[in-house]
């Protein structure tokens, strides 16, 4: 097991049902792999996740709950979560995604002792990341059952089988970002006007390289994602997506300076 000074921050909704068999499956593969704290927020009008978390002294489950209709608020809660952590280096993590347990170490190292700020651990616009497509009919406990490991590493064997399949897709940002805590700080966190789903991934790799912080990506390394339905709060159906996009253009064309100002107000 690997033991890093690093916190593993999960913000989920349990939308839809596959949710829940990527959270369970998730977990589970953390708590083999990483001997690390975890922080869960839960935002929901009611809870649900919990049935899904393993009972374990290292997860730190909190809930939010919404009113009818309110959004889910994605940047809001991994503020409130880096406030919360005690370690040296965070991650901000989504809740469909796994790594090669020896690949986040890597990244962690490299912010420990390398003068990283921040690393993706993944490329950067590769084929890099394999899209997992789940038979529906399986409950969270027979997925994980069929397609990992229920050894030490809790990862995916690499077999296509009868529940799960791959397509190899691209990717730039999103999906999971190691941080040097103080820099995570430095470079203003999360932007919260961003509500629900929408570009907050890109104009934070745009913010933290135009500001001058170490970002690295880990060439040829590959991000499993764990597919899902969407539901408002994770597709283009997103009411706040209008505002979320147009708040990404005005940022990007700002300079260092600019963000500066922005952020500092």
């Amino acid at each position: 097991m690997i033991k890093l000074p690093l916190t593993f921050m999960i913000p989920v909704k349990i939308d839809t049902s596959d949710r829940e068999r990527n959270l369970f499956a998730v977990t589970n593969y953390l708590l083999h792999n990483f001997d690390c704290p975890i922080i869960i927020t839960e935002a929901d009008t009611e809870q649900k996740a919990l049935e899904f978390i393993p009972n374990d002294e290292r997860i730190t489950y909190r809930f939010c709950k919404l009113k009818e209709n309110e959004p889910f608020h994605r940047t809001k809660y991994l503020n409130e979560m880096t406030h919360l952590s005690s370690t040296e280096c965070v991650a901000n993590y989504d809740v469909d995604v796994m790594f090669d347990p020896k690949s986040l170490e890597y990244a962690t190292n490299l912010l420990l002792n390398d003068g990283a700020d921040v690393v993706n651990p993944f490329g950067r616009g590769e084929y890099d990341q394999v899209r997992v497509f789940c038979n529906g009919n399986l409950t969270a406990k027979e997925f994980v059952k069929q397609n990992f490991h229920q050894g030490p590493h809790m990862f995916p064997n690499g077999v296509e089988g009868q529940a799960m399949k791959y397509t190899r897709w691209t990717t730039l940002a999103g999906h999971c970002q190691l941080f040097k805590k103080k820099s995570y700080f430095d470079g203003y966190l999360e932007n919260e006007n961003f509500v629900s789903w929408g570009p907050e991934d890109a104009e934070r790799l745009y913010r933290f390289e135009t500001l001058g912080f170490d970002v690295r990506h880990l060439k040829g390394n590959i991000v499993y994602h764990l597919e899902h339905s969407q539901s408002v709060d994770s597709g283009r159906t997103n009411p706040y997506l209008a505002s979320n996009e147009s708040l990404w253009n005005s940022i990007k064309e700002m300079s260092k300076e600019k963000i500066i100002e922005y952020y500092e107000e």
